[in-house]
């Protein structure tokens, strides 16, 4: 009799944790995620969160001035003698977020998630 009530209870909460756990996915495909009006155009309306991915660029820039620590110029390229220095060709990666190539984060509530957003 025990083992009946053990394997109910297994079953119970396997449908319960079953039901109350949704999906979270991210679509890179805009075109089939966006909601669309009665004759299957986009109406460029979505459910979800836009995200852009990180790109690193490589920045190229001269360094013409030298600070002191409270971050006031002391040297410069084309100063007087004493306070003159050389510009230096430098090169830094900055990453930037690719607006070019975004994706979006979308969340499908799983049955039992839906009936209590539904009783609310």
């Amino acid at each position: 009799m025990k083992t009946v009530y053990i394997k109910i209870i297994a079953v119970l909460s396997l449908i319960v944790l079953t039901g109350c756990s949704g999906k979270l996915y991210t679509n890179q495909n805009l075109s089939e995620a966006c909601i669309k009006d009665e004759n299957k155009k986009c109406m460029d309306k979505y459910e979800g969160v836009f995200v852009y991915p990180w790109k690193s660029v490589l920045t190229t820039y001269k360094h013409d001035k030298v600070l002191d620590n409270k971050g006031n110029v002391i040297m410069f390229a084309g100063g007087p003698d004493g306070k003159a220095c050389l510009p230096v060709d430098m090169q830094e990666t900055v990453t930037y977020p690719d607006y070019d190539s975004k994706y979006l984060i979308q969340y499908d509530s799983a049955f039992l998630k839906v009936l209590t957003l539904l009783s609310n």
